[in-house]
């Protein structure tokens, strides 16, 4: 008993570290955008946006996802998992290795399909060949509730990357070929030392952890890589289709939109080490009560959010944007697809049922890239935040079906998801029609300043009590007598 509590102490602390330092590291992108549309035309901003979804699509193919398999590896091979990642990191290697001087050989016809530039080429595979060794890192030390370690490496890298990348945009006249250079190359330059640091600990090159390893993680290829066609491929389509000014605009909406997904990644870091533990001691009430907390907190900031993004947009890309204002609210709104969608991944990576976690994925990436093909031409680049919102819906209807379908559905509270995921359906379009009205959105966010304040103030030992001990007994027990004094009036 006394284990379990210690483990959930630590769980938690992990949980608050990972998320904050995980989202501050990928909010640094989010936070730093204004900066660079100062500095750089729609079209600059529009080919590095193209850039990065480029490198999405092939860091999905070349990792092999192998650090995808590590969570659930470690519970197969808790006493050999410094080995099992340093094999499968070095596999890795060899695989991106051959890839690269395979396309060496074609890098003509690979620039210019891709529309990049031949330093561009070779900054991004190299980058590619030792990206793996730091989520390899990360994904251990998150398991072992290492977070202090997790903490410090991705603030340092993500921090001296981007300061480097703003220097750089503006010393070098070429500021998209800067803003590349001076992001990646500190990138390498950590993922290298880390890379010594885990493959110094291998002992024995085993084969049978390279087969564990491909049977969870070639599955989860498809699932990424289509996971990035939904959320890139609409960039790289209005660019082919519209122009790159066009996506440009596009971007910078999106990446006004994305930090609520980087508040679900950063989430999302403590969550899944958490679920798999408590699946594998089989505590799904627990998990069924900790969840609904945890999708009421993310839908609640996702509700803030919505509400005060026309300003973010301003701030990040100035009186131009402006026009993309529209755009915010299915794009918003497709994150919260995404985050419960998540929930039920969860489960199907826990039972190694990654092939239906890939087929669900691909399904709604190929739906999604088939909308944009068909609809951009007729109505424009602005359809594609529509028909993302289309693809995360059809993404966490069959994923939906498929933990249904194992019989593993009482993890979690599926009628509360569903409502609340529908309700931001509605939701959306109401906030369209409230972005004309500012002085209504500034008096809601006001009443809920206000109240959220006020519970805070009123809540304040318990939240205290919470922080020190990790426990909501407190914050219950005024709950429940608040509801006893109810009952009796």
């Amino acid at each position: 008993m006394e284990k379990t509590s210690s483990n959930n102490v630590k769980a938690f602390k992990a949980g608050i570290w990972y998320t904050i330092a995980n989202f501050f590291a990928k909010s640094i992108v989010f936070l730093t955008t204004p900066i660079f549309t100062r500095l750089m035309s729609t079209g600059e901003i529009g080919n590095f946006s193209n850039y990065t979804s480029l490198l999405a699509i092939f860091t999905a193919i070349l990792s092999l996802q192998l650090f995808s398999s590590i969570a659930i590896a470690r519970f197969d091979f808790r006493d050999n998992l410094d080995n099992y990642i340093a094999t499968n990191l070095l596999f890795g290697t060899f695989f991106s290795l051959v890839v690269y001087l395979v396309l060496f050989f074609f890098k003509s016809s690979v620039i210019g399909i891709a529309g990049i530039t031949e330093v561009e080429f070779h900054i991004m595979f190299i980058y590619l060949l030792f990206y793996p060794a730091l989520e390899m890192l990360q994904i251990k030390s998150r398991i072992e509730y290492k977070y202090f370690k997790s903490v410090i490496i991705t603030v340092i890298s993500v921090v001296f990357a981007t300061i480097s990348s703003i220097l750089t945009s503006v010393l070098i006249e070429d500021k998209l070929m800067g803003r590349v250079l001076g992001y990646y190359i500190p990138l390498i330059f950590f993922d290298i030392i880390l890379y010594v640091i885990l493959v110094s600990k291998i002992r024995r090159f085993s084969f049978e952890y390279i087969k564990y390893a491909l049977k969870l993680s070639l599955p989860m290829i498809i699932h990424i890589l289509s996971s990035e066609l939904l959320s890139s491929s609409d960039k790289i389509m209005i660019t082919n289709m519209c122009g790159e000014d066009k996506n440009g605009l596009y971007s910078i909406a999106y990446t006004s939109a994305i930090v609520i997904s980087v508040l679900w990644t950063s989430m999302n870091t403590a969550w899944s080490p958490w679920l798999f533990e408590k699946m594998n001691n089989g505590e799904h009430q627990i998990i069924k009560r900790a969840s609904r907390i945890y999708i009421l907190f993310y839908c609640f900031v996702v509700f803030i959010y919505l509400l005060v993004a026309p300003e973010v947009l301003y701030i990040m890309g100035g009186e131009e944007y402006m026009q993309t204002v529209n755009l915010l609210p299915p794009i918003i709104v497709s994150f919260v697809f995404l985050f419960i969608y998540s929930l039920y991944v969860g489960v199907e990576v826990y039972y190694k049922k990654q092939k239906y976690i890939a087929i669900s994925t691909m399904i709604a990436a190929v739906l999604n890239i088939g909308l944009n093909y068909l609809l951009i031409p007729i109505y424009g680049y602005e359809v594609a935040a529509y028909t993302t919102l289309i693809g995360y819906i059809v993404m966490f209807i069959l994923h939906f079906i498929v933990v249904k379908m194992m019989k593993k559905d009482e993890v979690y509270d599926s009628i509360f998801n569903i409502i609340v995921a529908f309700f931001f359906i509605l939701l959306m379009v109401g906030v369209i029609f409230i972005y004309k009205v500012p002085i209504a959105r500034y008096v809601m966010v006001g009443i809920i300043c206000i109240t959220t304040l006020s519970i805070i103030i009123w809540l304040r030992k318990e939240i205290l009590y919470l922080l020190k001990n990790k426990s909501f007994d407190k914050i219950k027990e005024k709950l429940m007598s608040l509801k006893k004094k109810k009952d009796h009036v």
